[in-house]
């Protein structure tokens, strides 16, 4: 934290309450550190210099964001509000970590760049790593788990050769959810361990309930619910007893699928309202989806179709809602930065015009006649640059305009290759179909051929070879579906992956089983066992469902 930010008139007194206040929070300290805090509500902050007064806001702050109020802590995080680097850097770094905890991801993101452009311009290498680490996170959450990874172990080695422990335990802890998501379980457990065993030792509570979570998490995959429970129960009595709320609805949505998942639904019920009830306060979108979504599932589950539909509803609203709010900002992000360029070129213009006139005014001093010649020449050439310049943006324009049809050019074709890739294999199963009805006619005639009968049903219309090429040509149409699929059902196979996709593109139930090289029966059983595994109610339609995701 920017505790050597100097005070210029301040009070030695509440520079000092400040420091105290900000080793408080660090330490975890955060009921006194509120109460130190409360207690300078009435000093006359207008006679103190800006870094005090913004130090102050970032301290309040903090500890609203320990206590889950996102909302409230964000306001309090006013980067402008200082022209301290290192002050500014920290509240950058506390107002990126408060848009990711309510799943601004971009927002996240584009913080945490600012703040590591200040920390380069410092040379301070900590400052840049814990950047580094903001970053990886972000990206983990974006699910780009490779390149969180490879970042993350830059900040390990870094954070091992300077003994900075409790960042340490962060980065293993973090690495510990990539594992996880890596499906590495080994791995998972390994990295979360370390990283609690270092906050045992540093007896930071609130880090062992962060770690222990985690911990839990590599046990729910195993299956083993009895003990990721335990782990869960543990981390929700020491988040409780440090005063950290940030994780509450996470470790809640936990406990509720274990308890689900023994059978406790009565239980399961209860600790996803109480995550739907504490996401909604805090403003954690994507923990309340994830109650909402459980809540729809069980409900389902226990035939209380009303509430599983109520709920079903609010996670569809929430989700678009957010979908549509990620979009806005990104084309209000483009428009902003177009705008600008826009405005700082007519700027340039405007700046270079003015020259023009300032310079004949000049020339008129020195003599009415050299004036009138250079003016003109001046002004000539000055207008040539003008045109030149107003032809480079048009062409840039055009270029912009060329690059647009370009990406629709290609979408289109990649949807023609697309429908090609899916008529071949139709066709393909078509003619291994009428092959297979060849040799079972000879197979009538000639005794030998049983063999080569059963060598035959083992073909695979879509091979390994075929899915991945098909994959990639759907995900160029449809970009990111599979991977908010996946990210959304985490437990889907392979032949269900398949199966979703192939819904996806309208192809019929005889289509797919040609395509996959079963039976028609063998596809409906997957469509069934599909639609109990997406959570999909009676009342919505499998097909339904898929053409809406």
């Amino acid at each position: 934290m920017a505790s050597d930010c100097k005070h210029q008139n301040g009070d030695i007194e509440i520079w000092s309450t400040l420091i105290y206040t900000e080793l408080l929070i660090e330490n975890g300290s955060i009921d006194k550190a509120h109460g130190i805090l409360s207690d300078t509500v009435n000093y006359d902050w207008d006679k103190y210099n800006s870094d005090l007064t913004a130090l102050r806001s970032l301290q309040i702050g903090l500890l609203l964001q320990y206590r889950g109020n996102y909302k409230l802590a964000g306001k309090q995080f006013q980067p402008e509000s200082t022209q301290n680097e290192l002050l500014k850097l920290d509240i950058l770094q506390a107002a990126a970590d408060n848009d990711r905890y309510i799943g601004k991801l971009e927002s996240a993101s584009n913080k945490w760049y600012a703040s590591r452009e200040i920390a380069e311009a410092m040379n301070d290498s900590v400052e840049i790593v814990e950047c580094v680490v903001g970053l990886a996170v972000v990206k983990y959450l974006q699910t780009e788990f490779s390149k969180a990874e490879s970042e993350l172990q830059i900040a390990e080695q870094f954070y091992r050769n300077h003994r900075i422990r409790k960042k340490l335990a962060y980065v293993y802890s973090i690495l510990g959810l990539i594992k996880f998501q890596m499906d590495d379980i080994d791995g998972s457990i390994e990295y979360s361990t370390l990283g609690h065993q270092i906050r045992k030792e540093m007896n930071d509570v609130q880090g062992q309930g962060e770690s222990l979570n985690n911990l839990a998490l590599a046990y729910m995959s195993l299956s083993n619910w009895n003990q990721a429970l335990n782990y869960l129960t543990e981390a929700i009595v020491l988040k409780s007893a440090s005063e950290d709320l940030t994780q509450t609805a996470v470790i809640l949505n936990n406990i509720g699928y274990c308890n689900a998942k023994l059978g406790n639904e009565v239980s399961a019920a209860k600790n996803y309202q109480l995550a739907l009830a504490t996401a909604t306060a805090n403003g954690q979108r994507l923990d309340r989806l994830t109650a909402l979504r459980r809540l729809s599932s069980l409900k389902a589950k226990t035939g209380n179709h009303k509430a599983a539909y109520e709920f079903q509803r609010q996670y569809i609203s929430l989700s678009d809602s957010i979908n549509n709010e990620e979009r806005s900002a990104l084309l209000e992000d483009i428009e902003f930065r177009y705008e600008s360029q826009k405005r700082e070129q007519e700027i340039q213009l405007l700046q270079k015009e003015q020259v023009i006139i300032t310079n004949r005014w000049l020339n008129l001093a020195l003599g009415l006649a050299i004036v009138i010649i250079l003016g003109a020449l001046l002004f000539d050439s000055q207008r040539r640059k003008y045109r030149i310049e107003r032809e480079r943006l048009a062409k840039e324009e055009q270029l912009r305009k060329s690059e647009l049809q370009v990406v629709t050019r290609l979408l289109e074709q990649n949807q023609q290759k697309l429908d090609e890739y899916t008529l071949n294999l139709l066709r393909k199963s078509e003619e291994v179909s009428q092959l297979e009805k060849k040799l079972n006619e000879f197979g009538s005639k000639h005794e030998q051929t049983d063999a080569h009968q059963e060598d035959f049903s083992t073909v695979r219309i879509l091979t390994e070879d075929d899915w991945n090429e098909f994959k990639s040509l759907f995900d160029s149409v449809h970009s990111g579906l599979l991977t908010r699929l996946l990210r959304t059902f985490p437990s889907l196979t392979i032949s269900e992956q398949r199966l979703f996709l192939l819904l996806k593109l309208g192809l019929t139930s005889k289509q797919i089983s040609r395509i996959l090289g079963v039976s028609s029966d063998t596809v409906k059983k997957s469509r069934y066992r599909l639609k109990k595994k997406l959570g999909i109610t009676d009342s919505v339609s499998l097909q339904e469902f898929v053409n809406e995701f």
